[in-house]
């Protein structure tokens, strides 16, 4: 019956018994002690009789009350008796060796199923933190992976030959040839960048745009000057210094 039960059950079934054992121990020593009280006031009483009848010179009642007091007096010794020996029962075990000797049979049994767990999860954790080493390399590959495709190497490839895709984007800056072959690789419009490229190259109101050329003049005399170009006034040939 005790092999089928688990640990849990039969500390239960234990600690149960142990409490009514202990109630009823508890029970009877209360109802010995009450009794115990009414003996010694029995005696108190027939004691008095005794007294009395020896006053008296009454030989049989001093007979009847020694008899009773003798009576009492063995009642008392024996509840008295009673009640320390079931107090002294209270304080020790007082268990079966057989129902505790089950008891650790089926802690040990336990036990032996907690270390094979503990066992069996330890190894299974050593197996998930092998998978997470592998995964996190993996994800580290990838991401190597990504930076690599994240650059433009197609337009890397394509620079040497801008020119011959339109000979335009040939006379731009380095970071505007390759947005070209971005947007032309893509199929955007690639006007945009001439276009913005042309305005760059047109003259602020305000500003001076110099042209140097050097010529030679056709009326007489002859002389070198350089050519101004003034914003809104023109084009003027001013003489070079000697």
């Amino acid at each position: 019956m005790f092999g089928k039960k688990s640990l849990n059950e039969l500390v239960s079934t234990f600690l149960a018994d142990n409490s009514e054992r202990r109630q009823g121990s508890n029970s009877r020593i209360n109802a010995l002690e009450e009794e115990i009280g009414a003996t010694k006031a029995n005696i108190e009483t027939e004691t008095q009789r005794l007294v009395e009848a020896e006053l008296t010179d009454d030989h049989k009642g001093r007979d009847d009350a020694q008899k009773a007091i003798h009576t009492l007096q063995l009642d008392l010794e024996r509840g008295s008796g009673l009640v320390n020996a079931l107090r002294a029962e209270l304080g020790k075990a007082g268990h079966d060796e057989k129902i505790l000797a089950n008891i650790r049979i089926a802690a040990v049994k336990e036990r032996e199923v907690r270390l094979k767990r503990v066992k069996t999860l330890t190894i299974e954790r050593e197996g998930v933190e092998r998978q997470i080493k592998l995964l996190e390399a993996k994800s580290q590959e990838i991401d190597d992976e990504i930076s690599q495709a994240l650059v433009d190497a197609e337009v890397k490839t394509l620079l040497p030959i801008v020119g011959h895709i339109n000979p335009q984007a040939a006379g731009l800056h380095d970071y505007e040839r390759e947005r070209f072959i971005q947007r032309w690789v893509a199929g955007e419009d690639t006007s945009v960048l001439f276009d913005k490229a042309a305005k760059q190259e047109q003259p602020r109101e305000g500003s001076i745009k110099i042209t140097h050329t050097e010529h030679m003049e056709t009326v007489e005399p002859k002389c070198v000057g350089r050519t101004y170009h003034l914003a809104g006034e023109g084009r003027k040939t001013l003489p070079l210094d000697s």
